[in-house]
């Protein structure tokens, strides 16, 4: 009996973790994954800088070599005054959903299998015990924040949440720029709308 707690305490401590990951947020080499909408289009690509007036991006394009498909980065600015929306893709703001399907939605449903044994029934013994996990659940979607969007017009406020996103969150000078660009071996594309 003592050997089935333990291996029970262990089983649901090491989920309880599990849920608590460390997320995407972590230090990383690259900048977010936005999504870009302007007037004409819908961009999606690396956020590398972001200037007063200007956003630099890494755009992902696909090179058909040979041997394999090569997957090659491109540089490019996009001019804010053009862009009506930013949102900020590649984060999980629903990491409370592991939890409750493990220590609410199972046990409901093992509330149930134990009353249909009981009663013969399943449902009224699911049903007592899905109640709670289904408020719980509209309580932590209704609370859940969606994910970073930034509209026009863009205050210097929300360029410095922005910038939390790029891979270079400070700005860069001009020789570090210059040296970025020329490591991509290829010149900085404008987009033009």
């Amino acid at each position: 009996m003592k050997t089935l707690l333990c291996v029970i305490l262990i089983f649901s401590v090491s989920v309880f973790f599990n849920s608590c990951s460390w997320g995407p947020y972590a230090l990383k080499q690259i900048g977010d994954t936005v999504t870009i909408i302007d007037s004409t289009r819908t961009i999606s690509a690396e956020l590398i800088e972001v200037q007063d007036s200007v956003l630099l991006i890494g755009l992902n394009i696909m090179q058909d070599d040979i041997s394999q498909k090569q997957q090659k980065k491109e540089i490019a600015s996009i001019e804010l005054s053009k862009v009506n929306c930013i949102k900020i893709e590649g984060y999980q703001n629903r990491n409370w959903f592991k939890t409750l399907i493990t220590f609410q939605f199972v046990p409901s449903i093992l509330m149930g299998v134990a009353s249909a044994k009981h009663s013969g029934n399943f449902a009224p013994g699911f049903i007592i015990f899905a109640i709670p996990t289904a408020i719980t659940y509209l309580a932590l979607e209704a609370s859940t924040p969606s994910k970073p969007k930034y509209e026009q017009p863009f205050t210097s406020q929300k360029l410095m949440e922005l910038r939390k996103y790029a891979r270079y969150p400070n700005l860069l000078s001009p020789s570090q720029r210059k040296q970025l660009i020329e490591s991509y071996e290829q010149p900085e594309r404008q987009i033009k709308h």
